[in-house]
């Protein structure tokens, strides 16, 4: 069975990852990656970790996440609500030789689509058995995000169907 944490805060998702020591050849995904250095900080110290993939919308971000990557990692440009997403990230995974992901990181990044679940309905057919989603979502007090009287994180994980 996947599981999903819903992380409100950057170090509550760094201990998180951090519980992953236990597991070997971990591989993560990052959606909305910007230069990479929000993954580099909260992956930094783990050696288990065998691949990151990020992606994210802008070249000119990813062009300069790939000229600081470490061997393990690989950025490229694609947009995450493109009709051909799901794809497309196939491709990577081909070229990369990855079966599924392990964790799955969004952060800062929900807030910003059009269409948030249909991402969550593909990240979910890419994840290996047992895999995690980390939320990290803020809360500018502006526009509450707790209560949640809309129930979209309810949506959300009712959309994911981790159950199967």
């Amino acid at each position: 069975m996947n599981e999903i944490k819903y992380i409100c805060n950057s170090w509550i998702l760094s201990n998180q990852i951090y519980k992953i020591v236990d597991k070997k050849d971990v591989v993560v995904l990052d959606v909305g990656c910007n230069n990479g250095d929000w993954i580099n900080l909260h992956t930094q110290g783990l050696d288990n970790i065998s691949k990151i993939i990020g992606i994210d919308v802008d070249p000119k971000i990813i062009a300069q996440a790939n000229s600081n990557a470490k061997d393990n990692q690989r950025f490229y440009t694609l947009d995450c609500e493109s009709p051909d997403f799901y794809e497309k990230i196939c491709d990577i995974m081909d070229e990369n030789n990855i079966s599924g992901f392990d964790y799955v990181c969004l952060s800062m990044l929900l807030m910003h689509l059009s269409k948030p679940f249909a991402l969550i309905r593909n990240i979910h057919k890419l994840m290996k058995v047992g895999g995690r989603i980390f939320v990290n979502e803020e809360d500018d007090s502006l526009v509450l995000a707790h209560p949640d009287n809309n129930a979209i994180v309810g949506k959300f994980i009712e959309i994911s169907d981790f159950e199967k």
